[in-house]
């Protein structure tokens, strides 16, 4: 579909609310509810055009960026293998601090995501993609999800749980933020 000036395809379904993203291609993705009419989807997208815009420029540039700095096959394997080393005495440095312990963690390529947690089985999940971003960003993701075994949502207590524990948290997030996982 076209609207404004901006082509984005249109996913019905599967959201609450109006969900408007653009990926890493610059391509835009409206997600709307089964209720929702298409008018006011296209509206959506036409009030948005300025931030579409600034996020397309913003993203591509990233984008060109990683590319150019992109690691070789044996920087990657070298990079995952670090992460292995590295992350039991990360997780036992912050289980012991906030008093809880996950079942066991794994490392795997997450496309939208940089880790997430099962409170259900105290697994955790670490995107092997961190091994190339600060070790900030990896101890703010590990903090992240260990909370979440205290903390299912992403309410005030969850956020005070961080700020308790990991408090340079929203300085990771803006370096996660601004590189998202590849697709």
């Amino acid at each position: 579909m076209k609207a404004g000036g901006i082509e984005f395809s249109l996913i019905r379904g599967g959201v609450k609310n109006i969900n408007l993203r653009v990926r890493r291609d610059g391509s835009v993705r409206l997600s709307i509810p089964y209720h929702c009419p298409t008018d006011e989807a296209v509206r959506f997208v036409v009030q948005h055009t300025d931030w579409i815009h600034s996020r397309q420029k913003l993203v591509l540039e990233a984008e060109s960026r990683r590319i150019s700095d992109a690691p070789s096959p044996a920087e990657i394997e070298s990079d995952k293998r670090d992460l292995e080393e590295i992350l039991p005495d990360i997780f036992e440095r912050y289980e012991r601090l906030m008093g809880v312990r996950c079942s066991r963690w794994r490392l795997r390529r997450m496309v939208s995501r940089w880790g997430s947690c099962n409170v259900r089985t105290g697994v955790i999940t670490i995107n092997t993609e961190l091994a190339h971003l600060p070790r900030e960003c990896l101890e703010s993701v590990v903090v992240h999800e260990l909370c979440h075994l205290r903390v299912s949502g992403h309410n005030a207590e969850f956020y005070a749980l961080m700020d308790t524990y990991y408090p340079q948290w929203r300085e990771a997030r803006k370096i996660l933020n601004a590189n998202p996982p590849r697709r």
